[in-house]
């Protein structure tokens, strides 16, 4: 310690230590410098006796002797610019985020959602909580894409609004899980997490399945079935395969689309995200272990429709049915045990990825943007971002959705004035209904033939308007159990029953078919995407029948029924 006689030698002594520091990349007071500095003795000296530090020096004045530093009113001002810009972007973020979050909290108990999204929210929050609690390893700060990622965001956020496709929105907050995982420094926490695969896990609080079930349902239903149909040879010497259609020891085996593995797919891929977000693997890794994850799900879903086939052409010599609920469901199980002990054996041969430290960047710490050694235009240029990014998050809420995928407004399809001795009754749309053709076009019928009911959908935009009946049907109430598929008339057929309280059983049997105007018949809404993806003009239509379970109805009038329908719309 050098002891300062006076003010002047004081300062003197101070600028000396200055000048050192710059030379060596050191600041006086750091820990590990290998300069020794000779630090003056703290006297008492005004201020304006100091020697004038640079102006490239923006460490504001020390005490030597004590280690503490006084940030002149300057800083004060950037700090406080700072935190009001951090306040202002998080006010952004959340008005961008408010209505996917909503529309995807609605998806997890609405009905034809069904999925595995609520598990995924916690087990997302869930590691962000663990990781959050462990200590940051070294000295390193968040990285600092926060401004890229919310610019993109938002004008991704714009085209959903226009689009009105709600999904697009949605997914598009697992791009905040990314920026928020890397705002709070997970990976260089002690308990690490993958930043990326923590936002992929997000993604399966979507309804992944059912999506997977509409957009390529029909494709997997065919790759299963051609896996089955290999799997089935060796052991089967009379084996029929057609299509979707297996005929095995003359049992008809139909791979339907729950059959698909869109949902082994799923519940495959969100495990794999699981495993990815916790041992971070190489690009390359991971690119290799999401084909081997596809393969293992499609492959495991393969195996389970051949024990499903074996057991169904068996059935006669099995002190259980294959197709019983328990036997089922453990079939299923096994193949998700089964794929998921091969990803875990396939990952653990993979190295984790490298932890590069980054500079400079913004923190979850004292708020969005860095409060030290910012220059004072800069901080008025973040400020002017976070005001145009929050007046764009208003405007976003403030866009008129214009679908570019509606429908045209079509003609309401005709109908035959008498069927099976009835004549028809022509029944109104409910309100909702009646809305939602208005918005998105296409046109829509519903008639009753005495007891037997006909509803009629047409439209260019199936994705926009066709729809599984087991949606509507246990949004009302009914229990809807599917039956099989009608291979004469490509109709998929359903149960509906429902007990009111004081009211006696219903109980409806249920035949959709779809027909396009060219008059290609599809027995399901994932065929139909198919085929329509080929021929994007094409108009479809849905013909919806339904037959009470009622004792004034005989298996001959509800036939006769059938054939008028079948007739009328040319389903054979």
């Amino acid at each position: 310690m050098i002891q300062a006689e006076n003010c002047t030698e004081f300062a003197q002594l101070s600028e000396e230590n200055a000048r050192t520091s710059r030379r060596f990349g050191k600041t006086p007071w750091h820990a590990d410098s290998h300069v020794q500095l000779p630090i003056p003795e703290l006297v008492s000296c005004p201020i304006n006796s100091f020697a004038e530090p640079r102006k490239d020096q923006r460490i504001g004045k020390i005490i030597y002797g004590t280690g503490r530093r006084i940030l002149p009113a300057r800083q004060t001002g950037e700090a406080l610019l700072n935190q009001l810009t951090s306040w202002v972007l998080l006010a952004g973020a959340a008005l961008l985020a408010l209505e996917p979050t909503l529309w995807l909290v609605g998806t997890w108990h609405r009905e034809g959602y069904d999925g595995i999204g609520v598990v995924a929210f916690a087990l997302v929050a869930g590691l962000f909580t663990w990781s959050m609690a462990s200590p940051v390893r070294g000295d390193t700060t968040a990285n600092p894409r926060t401004y890229l990622l919310l610019a993109a965001t938002a004008v991704i956020r714009l085209a959903a609004q226009v689009l009105d496709v709600n999904a697009i929105g949605a997914l598009l907050l697992a791009v905040d899980v990314y920026a928020l995982a890397y705002l709070a420094r997970l990976p260089h926490r002690s308990r690490s997490l993958s930043p990326f695969w923590l936002a992929v896990l997000f993604c399966f609080s979507l309804p992944i399945e059912p999506m997977l079930q509409r957009v390529v349902g029909y494709g997997l239903q065919q790759i299963s079935a051609f896996l089955a149909c290999g799997m089935l040879t060796p052991f089967f010497d009379s084996l029929t395969c057609s299509g979707v259609r297996l005929q095995v020891n003359g049992a008809d085996v139909l791979v339907d689309l729950p059959c698909s593995g869109a949902e082994l797919v799923s519940i495959t891929a969100f495990i794999f995200a699981v495993i990815n977000t916790l041992n971070k693997p190489t690009a390359a890794g991971a690119a290799i272990g999401s084909a081997a994850c596809l393969i293992f799900a499609l492959l495991g879903n393969g195996l389970r429709i051949t024990l499903l086939a074996a057991g169904i052409a068996n059935a006669e010599t099995l002190p259980f049915h294959v197709m019983d609920k328990l036997p089922h469901t453990m079939i299923g199980l096994s193949m998700i045990g089964l794929t998921s002990l091969a990803l875990v054996l396939l990952t653990r041969a993979f190295p984790a990825a490298p932890v590069r430290a980054v500079s400079d960047g913004p923190t979850l710490a004292g708020g969005i943007i860095p409060t030290e050694g910012c220059r004072p235009h800069r901080s008025w240029i973040r400020l002017t971002f976070a005001g145009v990014f929050l007046s764009f998050a208003l405007l976003v809420g403030a866009v008129q959705p214009q679908p570019v995928d509606a429908s045209p407004h079509l003609s309401s399809p005709d109908i035959p004035l008498v069927a099976a001795g009835f004549l028809a009754e022509t029944r109104p749309l409910t309100n909702q209904e009646q809305d939602y053709f208005t918005r998105y076009g296409g046109a829509a019928k519903r008639a009753g033939y005495g007891p037997f009911g006909l509803l009629l959908v047409s439209t260019s935009s199936p994705l926009r308007h066709l729809h599984d009946p087991t949606i509507c049907l246990t949004g009302m109430g009914y229990a809807v159990r599917l039956l099989g598929t009608d291979h004469a008339t490509k109709s998929t057929v359903y149960v509906a029953e429902k007990t009111p309280v004081g009211a006696p059983a219903e109980r409806y049997t249920v035949r959709v078919s779809y027909r396009s105007d060219e008059g290609t018949l599809a027995s399901s809404i994932a065929e139909v995407v198919w085929l329509w993806l080929q021929t994007p003009a094409t108009r479809w239509t849905m013909v919806q029948r339904v037959v009470p379970d009622h004792p004034a109805i005989n298996s001959e009038s509800a036939l006769l029924w059938e054939n008028a329908m079948r007739r009328a719309f040319n389903l054979s």
